[in-house]
């Protein structure tokens, strides 16, 4: 039986943390590399990622509940992917399988005004 996050008694922890904030923080903004043509190209935007932390504390399952384009969508995957073992969420005492649902923000600075102009949309 596979459980939400917010239905376990225990939630699923990164580190310590049952926030999933502190998981973006530490590990998914740590690592994430923006791709280089999606920098050219000036994509940017919210990636959702659904994934599972297992009885183990194994992240699997990982997928894209929204897409944003398949370069930020495969680098979103990528960190999640390869996170390290979380603490697993229980209910009643007893470890479950928990999924999670994590947005991963794709943000490009504007350099000059100028560029607002020249946006390829």
């Amino acid at each position: 039986k596979l459980y939400a996050y917010y239905n376990c008694d225990d939630k699923p922890a990164f580190l310590g943390h049952s926030d999933p904030r502190y998981f973006l923080q530490k590990w998914v903004y740590q690592y994430l590399k923006y791709p280089d043509q999606a920098v050219k190209d000036g994509i940017q935007g919210r990636v959702e990622v659904e994934f599972i932390v297992d009885k183990k504390g194994k992240v699997t399952d990982a997928h894209v509940t929204r897409s944003v384009h398949p370069l930020l969508d495969e680098e979103a995957l990528k960190v999640v992917n390869a996170s390290p073992d979380w603490s697993p969420g229980r209910v009643k005492g007893v470890r479950v399988d928990a999924i999670i649902s994590i947005p991963i923000e794709f943000r490009l600075e504007k350099k000059n005004k100028r560029s607002f102009a020249i946006n390829k949309r």
